[in-house]
Parts: C-alpha cells; structure tokens; sequence
C-alpha cells in the first residue's frame, strides 16, 4: 500500500510540499557526501528512519542552512501525513481526562456506526474488530448501548452485525454509500434527550477506557473529538491488533506501523443530543467517500468551539473505493496544520 492510499485528499493536497522536500533532499546530498539518496521507488518503511536520522546528524554537524533548520523543529506541527513505526502510546499526551468527582462518569452513551460492504472484505473484519474493542470497556458499570446501521442493497452482514449490537438498523441506499444518511438513522435511534452521541467510524479500534473518558469530557463540552491525530495502520499491524481483539479483548502494546494524520476532522465526533439537533444532523447531499466530517465539524463551530482531547486514534487498514466518485469538497480541511514554509 502506497502512501497516498491512507488517505488521498490529505496526500494530493500536500503532494507540492512532498515534491519540495525531495528538492531540498537533493540540493543536501549535493552539500553532504555522505547524505545518503532518496529513492522513490522503496516503501516508507525502508526510507523514512535512515532519512530523519541522517538529517539529525547534518543537522548536529552545521551542515544544513539556517533555515531548514528552523522548518525542521517546526516540522511535528506543520506535517499532515508521515510514516510512523514505534508505539502509539508515544503519540499521545500523558495527561488523561479525570473522572468526576465521584469517581463514576455520568449519563449515557449511544455509539453510532455506519457501515457498509458488499463482500465479506476487510471492511466487514474492521467493524466486527470495531464493535469487539466497544464491547470490551474496563468499566462495566459504565452506560452506553451501540447502534449499527447497514446502508445497502440488503441487509448483506445482518447475522454478523446484530450479535454485537443493541439496535441493528438496515438503511436501503442502491447507490453509493451516504454515510451522512446512514448517521442521521442512526441517531434517530437514540433513547433518551440527554444521551450523549458517539458518531464512530467502523474502522476504528478504541482502547478500554474510551466510553469513561467520552461521559467524563462530555461535562466539560457538548461537542469535541476525542482524538488529537490519527494512525492509519498498514495491514501487517492490523491484522496484529485485530487478532490481539479476538485472543482476549486487552489494548494493543507495541510497536504499530502506518501513517500518522496529523489532526483530521472525521474518524469519531461526540456530540449532544441537543446539539446534533441544533445544527440539523449530517448533510446527506454529500454522496460518495468524504467531505460529511468536515462539514458537519463546521456547522458545529459556527456555534462554539469543537475542542479535541490528547489521544490518538487507531484506523484499521482496509479496501479503498474508487475515488472518481469523492466528493469535490473533500480536500477541504481548513482546521489543517499549515504548510511547510
């Protein structure tokens, strides 16, 4: 898998600043001689450490401009797609979200999760890996109920789906995939006014503590993400946390591999009831992969801010769909970190 295949709009519109880093890699090695080559050719694995390392030591022996030294500190905070490998543990600021005063969070959690495939694909692995880690939260006092809607043809994965599920939702939808229409189905199944929405993507895996810190942030903001990045993992560590799921439900520890999104608006949002409401749901005019997320993120700041908490998502590696049919506004992002000057 290339690296424009984690996430195209993020790729295709860096791709200028991609082509200028290359540029200042060649004036390097024509500086340095021992600056070793960069190969288009090789995986990112195969590149990116002896890159990063050989650029620390010219950079420790004066041999860089004064300049790329300045963009290369600055460098954690501007990128938007890199290659990772090590611990996502590392990615993730110490601080955890405290609990109430009593110790127990309080209210009700309802997880929403629009789902799709027409084959039994990795896309079918990922939700049913999704709904595993839901399932698998440390505390079992703590109050959610989870809802799947099926936007298809058929009801394809209906005997896969409902097991793991409060409510199983089959949502008929012939063309391509609305996942802002599969959400608003979604949330029309929620109990109670007060309930607290997860809008959660079927790829991502979440760790034991997810639904505790989501009622315990809810208190302090009625709309926020609960995420800072998120690491779109390659297919070997997938498969390594997937497995690690169904062996005994515990977090993955150790080192995953893929690329890290540097603060992206889609991936899970948690949002009141109320002000779900408010702003009136997802925009079901868009129609194919991508540009819902951020569009509703916006709608959302138009009333107060949408702020994000330090943690980092885990994205599970999967199908892509033909991007012919994306929608024109998602490369739209302008809560992006800002170009590398």
């Amino acid at each position: 898998m290339n690296s424009r295949e984690y996430c195209p709009p993020y790729w295709d519109s860096s791709l200028p600043l991609y082509e200028r880093a290359i540029q200042e890699i060649e004036k390097i090695r024509s500086a340095v001689h021992w600056f070793p080559a960069f190969e288009r050719e090789l995986p990112p694995e195969a590149v990116y450490s002896s890159l990063i390392s050989a650029l620390g030591k010219a950079r420790d022996d004066g041999a860089l401009p004064a300049g790329l030294v300045h963009r290369l500190a600055d460098l954690p905070e501007n990128i938007r797609l890199v290659y990772f490998s090590g611990d996502p543990g590392e990615l993730s600021s110490p601080r955890r979200i405290g609990l109430p005063p009593e110790g127990k969070p309080a209210g009700q959690v309802h997880v929403v999760v629009p789902f799709r495939a027409r084959h039994s694909t990795l896309r079918l692995r990922n939700i049913l890996a999704c709904l595993h880690s839901v399932r698998s939260q440390s505390d079992a006092n703590v109050k959610f109920y989870v809802t799947v809607v099926e936007s298809d043809e058929s009801p394809v994965h209906r005997d896969r789906l409902e097991p793991w599920v409060d409510n199983y939702v089959f949502q008929y939808q012939p063309g391509p995939f609305n996942k802002s229409a599969s959400l608003n189905a979604g949330v029309a199944c929620t109990k109670e006014d007060s309930d607290v929405l997860c809008l959660l993507d079927a790829d991502i895996v979440v760790d034991r503590e997810f639904v505790s810190r989501i009622l315990c942030e809810s208190q302090n903001a009625s709309a926020f993400l609960p995420y800072e990045d998120a690491f779109y993992l390659d297919l070997e560590s997938s498969s390594r946390v997937v497995d690690g799921l169904d062996a005994d439900g515990a977090d993955f520890v150790g080192t995953l591999s893929g690329c890290l999104l540097r603060r992206p608006p889609g991936g899970c949002v948690v949002v009141s009831s109320e002000r779900f409401r408010s702003v009136g749901g997802f925009d079901p005019s868009f129609v194919g992969w991508g540009g819902e997320d951020r569009d509703f993120i916006t709608r959302l700041e138009r009333e107060s801010p949408v702020p994000r908490t330090p943690h980092t998502l885990l994205h599970l590696m999967h199908e892509r769909p033909e991007m012919a049919n994306a929608a024109p506004r998602a490369t739209h992002d302008p809560q992006a970190p800002g170009a590398l000057a």
